[in-house]
């Protein structure tokens, strides 16, 4: 069972959102805020400490499941098969449209304020950190060609969003179903270990 205090950090996320979508970042202010999630401002603040630090932690709630995505990075796994199943469980809570409209928020106001750093800082980032350390450890292992992890990370991320993130960010597309989304995951694979893999003995 939640606590109190979990429960009413979670009533003011909800708030947030729904005055985030209905209002928009810039025009949103705290007072707002309160007002729709009930008890006083101070209460907001003890919780997010800034307006940005709370986008930042609607954006992170958006994100649901995203983080469990990267438990299949375990060191000591073989690098193709937990890579296959990363990709299989982020590219599709990458393009779900929770998270999509979020991130459209975020890329709106990330040129006037702090959102985007906050943002980064909270979500991408740690995740990012441990999809280069996993290609690391699978580096040292033998498993993929020496080169700096972050960058390969990098690589593979812009792989696996290729065939449609920017069609969701632009709103051309659906979400892709399940086997579409195995196609695509298996293509930017496909990719990735042309580019990092290590051939095989002759």
């Amino acid at each position: 069972m939640r606590s109190k205090t979990e429960e009413r950090r979670q009533v003011i996320l909800e708030a947030a959102t729904q005055a985030f979508q209905e209002i928009g970042y810039e025009h949103c202010s705290m007072s707002e805020i309160t007002a729709r999630a009930g008890g006083s401002k101070a209460t907001v603040y003890n919780y997010f400490a800034s307006k940005a630090e709370l986008f930042a932690a609607v954006m992170l709630r958006a994100a649901g499941d995203i983080s469990h995505a990267y438990e299949a990075l375990t060191p000591g796994e073989d690098v193709s098969s937990a890579l296959r199943v990363f990709g299989r469980r982020l590219l599709p809570l990458v393009l779900a449209e929770p998270v999509v409209s979020t991130l459209r928020m975020a890329l709106k106001e990330a040129a006037r304020s702090e959102v985007g750093r906050v943002f980064y800082e909270a979500g991408p980032k740690v995740g990012w950190t441990r999809m280069a350390d996993f290609l690391d450890d699978a580096m040292a292992r033998g498993q993929l060609r020496r080169a700096d992890a972050w960058v390969a990370g990098m690589h593979l991320r812009s792989l696996l969003e290729a065939e449609y993130f920017m069609h969701r960010l632009l709103g051309v597309c659906e979400p892709p179903a399940k086997k579409q989304v195995e196609a695509a995951v298996d293509r930017a694979l496909d990719v990735f270990m042309a580019a990092y893999g290590v051939p095989a003995p002759r």
